[in-house]
């Protein structure tokens, strides 16, 4: 199984998939909380997440940060994405990160769009439905976690396209530069 997780203040988006590509859960983790309370929350509900799931979590994909955001915003959104990456340390999960625009080329073979051309471009070439963006886009992190895993793990030859495959080798340097022991 892998996993792809959309992290947001307002609503992170979690999906898990099967080696199929087959959506087996999917949750958006949300609260009208704010401060310490809402991270108390949100990291209470990704715990209940991933105890709920019977199987093993091969590796999961986390949309990191995107620039631009407001520094009051980002700060908390930072301490949102440490205390993810503390659980899922805690709980022995393996991780690696896509940036907003990795995750858009995987899906739309462009690095930009609009949200509802992503919800279109998801429908189109992979043929699931979301109406929630942030359930989109862990998706969109799911299949990246899996491909990424197959591809570049297991060395297994996958149907990727050209797009595809430049985003995979891309997180793999950025992996290899930056790894603290966080991914495989």
């Amino acid at each position: 199984m892998f996993m792809g997780l959309d992290l947001s203040l307002s609503s992170s988006g979690a999906v898990i998939i099967d080696d199929n590509y087959k959506i087996l859960q999917k949750q958006v983790l949300s609260t009208s909380s704010v401060g310490v309370e809402r991270l108390y929350f949100l990291e209470e509900m990704l715990k209940g997440f991933l105890q709920e799931i019977v199987g093993n979590i091969l590796l999961i994909c986390i949309e990191a940060p995107a620039y631009g955001i407001s520094e009051g915003n980002l700060f908390h959104l930072g301490q949102w994405a440490g205390l993810v990456e503390l659980t899922l340390f805690k709980l022995g999960k393996k991780y690696i990160f896509a940036s907003p625009s990795q995750l858009k080329k995987y899906v739309m073979g462009s690095g930009k769009g609009a949200k509802q051309l992503m919800l279109l471009k998801t429908f189109q070439n992979f043929y699931e439905e979301f109406e929630d963006d942030n359930l989109c886009d862990a998706y969109g992190l799911a299949r990246i976690a899996h491909d990424y895993y197959l591809y570049k793990k297991e060395n297994k030859k996958i149907l990727v396209k050209k797009y595809q495959e430049e985003v995979l080798n891309k997180i793999h340097k950025a992996e290899k530069i930056t790894n603290l022991g966080r991914v495989l």
